[in-house]
């Protein structure tokens, strides 16, 4: 099994589609030339926007999307009104307003609302619950918060909150 995090161009909520596409055929090509059979893409931007173009590019491959929630509240609603917030790259795609709609929730009233830096929150909001985790149990180690923070260092946009929170836990 390979994982490949695209750190250096996270968030793709807030990337056009051209840009989120072509990336995502980078890696299909780097995971295909190292034999990969089957691709997981984790990101419900990259499955909205990009897999329908992976399929299409590499139909020898499986590749599965996570898909945003819609069908499950559709499944679940009573009043058929869903609220869908999500990245702005998620929310105004075609694939998710048109065909996941049509298939999962056509009787559903959906009020999609685009949240601009929503993935960049979503990780933040990670971050801080691992530190503070880390740091109720006293494991908040320098070398572990300098992984994190090596981790995070690509997403420049957010580097300096997460600096911020990491800086904040180091012990002594």
């Amino acid at each position: 099994m390979v994982y490949v995090g695209d750190v250096s161009h996270a968030s793709y909520g807030d990337r056009s589609p051209d840009e989120v596409i072509a990336c995502s055929m980078r890696i299909a090509e780097w995971l295909v030339a190292r034999s990969a059979i089957m691709t997981v893409v984790a990101c419900n931007t990259a499955t909205v926007l990009a897999i329908g173009a992976l399929r299409a590019r590499r139909p020898e491959l499986v590749f599965v999307g996570v898909e945003p929630g819609v069908k499950p509240a559709a499944v679940q609603s009573r009043t058929r009104r869903i609220a869908v917030l999500a990245t702005v790259a998620t929310a105004n795609s075609e694939r998710l307003r048109g065909s996941l709609i049509s298939l999962c929730a056509k009787d559903a009233h959906i009020h999609f609302q685009p949240c601009p830096g929503l993935a960049a929150e979503t990780l933040l909001a990670i971050v801080r619950r691992v530190v503070n985790a880390a740091r109720a149990q006293h494991q908040c180690e320098t070398a572990t918060m300098q992984l994190l923070l090596t981790q995070c260092m690509c997403l420049q946009h957010i580097t300096a909150e997460v600096l911020t929170i990491i800086t904040a836990t180091r012990p002594g």
